[in-house]
């Protein structure tokens, strides 16, 4: 219902995700004045999650997040890469944060450029904040290759 605070590098401060504005419609009845940005899509050098997207090491990839505000406020961005996680709970159980990659990058743009150096499996998150307490969030896994 919160994402993360505390972790470092990462300007995140346990804002309000979607889940919680649809219990508040449940255990009042009535629409918050306040609402997370809407996510629409997410794209890695034009392929989407379902497409098995793959990247050279080395090379530069291009991302795009398509999000919308219903109240137009203001949208921020945070990106982060983060190994693909290999110690997996179960119904909810603890699952240890799996190490990031490079730096976390804060920008006020829907698009981000990134570059793995090392082969392996990833996932591309970006945190979608509308600075008023709200977030919403997604990733895309990919593959890097020789």
């Amino acid at each position: 219902m919160f994402v993360e605070d505390g972790v470092e590098g990462l300007p995140l401060q346990g804002e309000k995700t979607p889940m919680v504005e649809a219990m508040q419609r449940v255990w009042t009845g009535s629409e918050p004045t306040e609402t997370a940005p809407v996510i629409h899509k997410i794209t890695l050098n034009g392929k989407q999650p379902v497409e098995n997207v793959e990247v050279k090491a080395g090379t530069v990839f291009n991302a795009c997040v398509d999000a919308t505000d219903k109240q137009k406020d203001k949208l921020t961005y945070v990106w982060e890469i983060l190994h693909e996680a290999t110690v997996l709970g179960s119904g909810g159980s603890y699952e240890p944060r799996p190490d990031r990659e490079g730096k976390v990058v804060t920008s006020s743009e829907n698009i981000y450029q990134g570059r793995v150096d090392k082969v392996g499996n990833y996932r591309l998150y970006v945190y979608v904040l509308d600075n008023t307490g709200f977030v919403s969030t997604v990733n895309i896994p990919f593959q890097v290759v020789k």
